[in-house]
């Protein structure tokens, strides 16, 4: 059937324009996003707990560098100070007198009551009076001496102090330590208890001449 609209144009009713929007998958986008999100925490967590075992390997390996370098340190000192030592064994060797003498006459001196636990080589530093006339220059001056010193012990039962005084007497008597030292002294003596014995620690010093260290 043919309908036909006669009415005048400006009464026709006017069509509207209808305007037709493409279903948007809200849904699907929503579960995409939040997809997207876990993936990106996931990741992310996964990053941070890669950072924190790189860096809890970074600080085990410092930790064991630190150990090294202390352990080379100590290993450097130990060199330096042995080092030293041997450079004063070196110059005491050149010198006018031998180690055997030394020990030679180390134990014809040694009395009764007494043992020696150790004997070293001492270097110290002393200052110089300079003279009036050049104390301007030379006021402060610092004379480099050696010394040896023995440190021991003695029991006695009361005569500790005897036996390390007649000890001490048989040092300075000693034709080789005459040769060699300018003053042989009691430095130091102290008191212990040993069990039921009393014991005392002694250190003496015999200073070098200057002759025989060549100064």
């Amino acid at each position: 059937m043919i309908e036909m609209n006669l009415l005048p144009q400006e009464l026709k009713r006017k069509e509207t324009l209808k305007l037709t929007l493409p279903q948007v998958p809200l849904l699907k986008m929503a579960l995409g996003a939040a997809a997207a999100l876990l993936a990106l925490q996931v990741l992310l967590f996964v990053v941070l707990v890669y950072q924190k075992i790189e860096l809890a390997k970074i600080k085990k390996e410092a930790l064991v560098l630190q150990e090294r370098n202390k352990e080379i340190t100590l290993r450097k000192t130990e060199l330096g100070i042995l080092k030293n030592e041997l450079g004063q064994i070196e110059k005491l060797t050149q010198r006018k007198f031998y180690w055997a003498s030394l020990f030679h006459a180390l134990t014809h001196s040694m009395t009764k009551g007494v043992w020696l636990r150790s004997f070293t080589v001492e270097e110290l530093g002393v200052a110089s009076a300079a003279p009036k006339a050049k104390e301007s220059k030379s006021q402060g001056a610092v004379q480099k001496i050696h010394q040896l010193r023995l440190d021991g012990s003695v029991i006695g039962q009361g005569q500790e102090t005897a036996f390390i005084g007649r000890f001490l007497k048989e040092l300075k008597d000693n034709r080789f330590f005459a040769d060699v030292f300018q003053d042989v002294d009691l430095s130091d003596m102290k008191q212990k208890r040993i069990k039921d014995y009393d014991v005392y620690d002694f250190v003496v010093v015999a200073k070098f001449k200057k002759e025989m260290m060549g100064a």
